[in-house]
């Protein structure tokens, strides 16, 4: 889990834990556009699951996961340990939704053998994203207005599949330590036996120790279903908790359903046509190669800007195509000063190039085209 995701979960109540993965959301933002937008179909919580058919209610008939005993869970984060090893390099879709009195929303969300794909819901705002190699193209739509983002890199902005997965599995952490549950059937879905795992009661310690020693927070009711296969991995997990918060009682209901394991496959969406491809590399002499793969052009004037640890600066750029090469560099002028200077197609000659950006500790680009804000961490 990442200390992001980790951060989330401490001293809130379990409803707010479950919100809080969706409200990061808002924290990305972007420019007006009128293009049609793609639908989503909404699934309730009790809707995520409705192939499973209970088969046997003996455990023994198969073997169970980390922190999973035939009378119960004894080990909530072995669990989830398990979980997300069982995951990794795997591909799958995921589901995850939260529903209450004050917020609803939710997550599809897929991974394939080479990209990834996410669509987020919260309040009035939708975040789609695709993710292919090291480059992650982005459309949000608030209050009817869309802005579109394009980021090369590991950045906090890119709010992906990886990002959602963590947080989607801060929520499910917190939610399987807060109960206490007993083993109570094994069911088949789509010819995988899983172990049911149902909440019996509340693990009051756990829960006093995410709300704080002075919190306001009090839990009155928990149910939840968990169903787990031997290799750990939750393939469901369904819970209602209710709370009393500053003397005001709160519902919240959370589903996470996992599908596909192994077999699911993404495309690049229609949506990600509206983004220049643009792919960041430093030539050996040490300037910024920025390839335009594909999609629209980088329209005329476009100011990129580099920051550095010992630049910052920018330069405007003329139009860039699909199938061209833009260079941004580091030249001297006559008086000894440094200065960012732009050019398409014109590969810089290493006399011109007065600082090796390869050297540098730091290096990011970025930019507005239109409706689209480039943030590029260039590949040595």
């Amino acid at each position: 889990m990442t200390e992001k995701a980790d951060y989330m979960i401490q001293r809130r109540s379990l409803a707010a834990v479950a919100v809080a993965v969706l409200l990061v959301v808002a924290g990305c933002s972007g420019t007006s556009d009128q293009s049609p937008d793609a639908t989503t179909t909404a699934t309730t919580v009790g809707e995520i699951n409705p192939t499973t058919t209970a088969q046997e209610s003996d455990a023994s008939q198969m073997a169970l996961p980390a922190g999973v005993t035939a009378n119960g869970l004894e080990n909530a984060s072995a669990l989830v340990t398990a979980h997300n090893r069982s995951l990794a390099d795997r591909s799958y879709r995921f589901a995850f939704e939260s529903n209450s009195s004050e917020y609803s929303s939710r997550i599809r969300a897929a991974r394939g053998l080479d990209a990834t794909l996410l669509v987020a819901n919260s309040a009035n705002t939708t975040t789609r994203s695709w993710t292919q190699g090291s480059r992650t193209s982005m459309v949000q739509t608030a209050d009817g207005e869309r802005g579109y983002r394009l980021v090369q890199g590991e950045y906090e902005s890119a709010l992906g599949f990886d990002t959602y997965a963590d947080l989607t599995r801060a929520v499910l952490v917190t939610y399987l330590r807060v109960g206490e549950y007993e083993t109570t059937d094994v069911v088949t879905r789509d010819g995988t036996k899983l172990v049911e795992l149902t909440a019996t009661g509340i693990n009051r310690s756990a829960v006093d120790q995410l709300a704080g020693e002075e919190s306001n927070v009090s839990v009155d009711a928990f149910e939840a279903r968990v169903l787990v296969d031997s290799d750990g991995v939750v393939h469901e997990f369904e819970a209602t908790v209710t709370e009393t918060v500053d003397a005001e009682s709160r519902t919240n209901e959370v589903g996470y359903d996992l599908s596909d394991l192994g077999s699911a496959s993404v495309e690049r969406p229609d949506w990600a046509s509206s983004i220049p491809q643009l792919n960041a590399t430093i030539t050996e002499d040490g300037a910024v190669a920025i390839e335009h793969t594909g999609g629209p052009a980088v329209e005329d004037g476009t100011r990129l800007s580099m920051a550095t640890d010992s630049v910052v600066d920018g330069a405007q750029l003329s139009k860039l195509s699909a199938g061209e090469t833009a260079y941004l560099y580091v030249a001297e002028t006559a008086d000894g000063q440094r200065d960012v200077r732009a050019s398409v197609g014109d590969r810089p000659s290493s006399d011109q190039v007065a600082l090796n950006l390869s050297e540098s500790d730091r290096l990011v680009i970025s930019g507005t085209s239109r409706n689209v804000s480039i943030l590029l961490q260039p590949e040595n």
